[in-house]
């Protein structure tokens, strides 16, 4: 899965000597380093659960996540919903992303 790929990676980035607290890399959004084309499409879902001294487990909180890909007037974008929902499925926060496939810079759509 992408997703523990991705997790794993940023717990060795983050415990390596490559990323520093005091140190911070600006990156011109039109940057080579940025390059979303690798991202397809996936659905995600995940509970968080906690065990008590009895060996209980209950759900505190269960997410989703999926992304699409857009073409939009020939432009590929990368568009993420996060839902986070009770443990009985009551929604309670989505949080929605568009973003340019390309280089990740984020857009904002007006009605007409």
């Amino acid at each position: 899965m992408i997703q523990k790929g991705t997790l794993i990676l940023v717990f060795i980035l983050a415990g390596s000597n490559l990323i520093s607290a005091q140190d911070t890399l600006y990156v011109n959004p039109k940057s080579n380093l940025i390059d979303g084309s690798f991202i397809q499409p996936y659905t995600n879902k995940w509970q968080v659960s906690v065990v008590d001294e009895n060996g209980n487990k209950s759900t505190v909180r269960i997410w989703t996540d999926y992304a699409q890909i857009l073409e939009i007037e020939s432009e590929d974008y990368l568009h993420r919903v996060q839902d986070l929902y009770s443990p009985n499925m009551e929604l309670q926060e989505t949080w929605i992303n568009v973003v340019v496939k390309e280089n990740l810079l984020p857009r904002r759509f007006a009605s007409q």
